[in-house]
């Protein structure tokens, strides 16, 4: 077996994306999170409330086992330290230290973590620099056909003329409100 072909999950199928909608979901309810926990605030307690939404999720759409909720503990674990501790290297290192934790959960598709050693966690983090390469065409795969390209030209012209007659509406309607 090459190392190419196990450093890629069998289960995932990049060229015909197929995500549940609870995956869906957990990944919209992520990006809120972040955006609300991060978002022009101390990053004190925004890292573990963020870190444990990022370990429940992984732990309800990804591979289940022993392991994997040990791995996912140790993370939520380590990323607490930071909200504890206010020096910034310290912090820098708790959430490199969370973030290989995270990783090797969600790798759990290449084999067991107790059977690894360091030429297989180096596989890891290969792996998942290639799943995060392949993001964007995992997005624009539901685009490929000429139909849905069609869709989405239609509705960015659409956009692009409705954009202008409604900023000037807008621009209207505040007027006339500031001169009552």
């Amino acid at each position: 077996m090459s190392w190419r072909a196990s450093s890629e999950p069998a289960s995932l199928g990049l060229d015909d994306p197929e995500a549940s909608r609870g995956t869906l979901l957990a990944i919209g309810a992520l990006g809120v999170a972040f955006d609300l926990t991060f978002n022009g605030q101390r990053s004190g307690l925004a890292i573990p409330l963020f870190a444990l939404l990022l370990a429940a999720s992984v732990r309800t759409v990804g591979r289940r086992s022993a392991s994997t909720d040990v791995l996912l503990s140790c993370a939520v674990l380590i990323s607490i330290f930071p909200a504890i501790v206010a020096d910034p290297v310290v912090a820098a290192l708790d959430i490199f230290a969370a973030s290989v934790l995270l990783g090797i959960a969600v790798t759990q598709d290449l084999g067991p973590i107790l059977s690894t050693g360091i030429v297989g966690l180096a596989q890891r983090g290969i792996a998942l620099g290639r799943r995060a390469v392949a993001v964007p065409h995992y997005l624009s795969a539901p685009l490929a056909s000429p139909a849905d390209r069609g869709r989405v030209r239609a509705g960015l012209r659409v956009a692009l003329i409705a954009t202008p007659v409604l900023a000037l509406f807008a621009a209207l309607l505040s007027q006339s409100s500031l001169g009552s």
